[in-house]
């Protein structure tokens, strides 16, 4: 990440809108992510509790990941962090 500075009159960055959230880090690009959602969404699929853990562990969170919700508001405030 590069940083430039920033003239006082300059807001900071911030996120307006979007649809969906990203692909997790370290996913294994586009296929590799959907193979990991495919394996979320099926409870029977025989990597769904291995790819379920990483999730958690890559997350922070044991809630279900869903790929859709977008949280605007974190990610605003993960911005400001890095300002």
């Amino acid at each position: 990440m590069s940083r430039r500075p920033a003239n006082a009159d300059t807001a900071p960055a911030r996120l307006i809108d979007g649809a969906r959230r990203g692909m997790l880090e370290d996913s294994g690009g586009f296929s590799g992510y959907e193979e990991i959602m495919d394996a979320l969404a099926d409870p029977s699929h025989p990597d769904h509790a291995e790819h379920s853990a990483w999730v958690a562990d890559i997350t922070g969170s044991d809630e279900p990941f869903h790929p859709a919700f977008l949280d605007i508001s974190a990610v605003n405030m993960r911005l400001a962090d890095r300002l």
